[in-house]
């Protein structure tokens, strides 16, 4: 099973479609070829579970909101690439 749908409870998407819903992340690993994975949100769990309370807490949802952000960015750098390499 595909890390994904296995781990990040998300769903596999062609790149040529119409993309991951709004309120979703989307990263180009995890996935077959040609494929984003499209996970969070409404797709499972994800990092935005509500989990424990306490000044712990708070911790996790920064250091999960700057992966997110790098995530974003890696993201937006191999699509800046593929484009580049189609024309």
């Amino acid at each position: 099973m595909l890390a994904c749908v296995s781990v990040y409870h998300g769903q596999c998407v062609s790149i040529f479609g119409s993309g991951c819903p709004s309120g979703t992340f989307q990263t180009l690993s995890y996935c077959g070829f040609l494929e984003a994975c499209c996970y969070g949100g409404s797709f499972g769990s994800g990092s935005t579970g509500s989990g424990s309370t306490g000044s712990g807490g708070s911790t996790g949802t920064s250091s999960s909101s700057e992966q997110e952000r790098r995530t974003q960015e890696a993201i937006k750098l191999r699509q800046e690439r593929i484009l580049e390499q189609e024309l």
